[in-house]
């Protein structure tokens, strides 16, 4: 399981990481904070000292552990009002059965817009529609998200993952704030 930190206008920072219960390893940034985990299935995170210059959103991630790796390209696109950018996400050396897609607007969190599956239409949370964001996923490795008719409304980071499970009901990832 892993702790990060994103400040805003900057990328994620790992603080703690832990692959067994009771063994938890620190990164430089980790001074102010605190975890342990004692459970297999807990990983809590203690500010120890609040201060505002903590303020940031923090990330909770787990791992199976078997070392999957999506690629997204491109990295980075600049778009004129108007035009389209398609988004390409691939699972290396996996089967991704799921890929969710998600946005990021400035100094917020990550929102999930849609779940694609092979074979099936993607599945799009209330606000996000397919003529907009059409997804396709024609196989295993690969699925595309295009952004169509950009405008300044559409400008915020992009991200996929995927998952290597068939889901069984509605089981998509869920988020809480706190």
């Amino acid at each position: 399981m892993y702790w990060y930190r994103q400040d805003p206008g900057l990328g994620l920072r790992l603080i703690f990481f832990s692959q067994f219960v009771g063994v938890v390893q620190r990164e430089d940034i980790a001074k102010a904070y605190n975890a342990s985990r004692e459970k297999k299935p807990f990983f809590p995170l203690t500010v120890t000292s609040a201060q505002k210059t903590q303020t940031a959103l923090y990330l909770c991630a787990a791992s199976s552990g078997l070392g999957a790796l999506v690629s997204q390209q491109p990295r980075r696109a600049v778009r004129k009002s108007g035009d389209s950018v398609t988004i390409q996400c691939r699972a290396v050396d996996f089967q991704a059965t799921s890929v969710f897609w998600y946005r990021q607007l400035p100094k917020q969190g990550l929102v999930l817009m849609a779940t694609s599956n092979v074979g099936t239409d993607a599945t799009y949370e209330q606000g996000y529609n397919k003529d907009k964001l059409p997804i396709s996923q024609p196989n295993l490795t690969f699925s595309s998200l295009k952004v169509t008719s950009v405008d300044p409304a559409d400008s915020s980071l992009y991200f996929c993952g995927a998952r290597d499970t068939a889901l069984g009901g509605d089981q998509r990832p869920r988020q809480e704030s706190w």
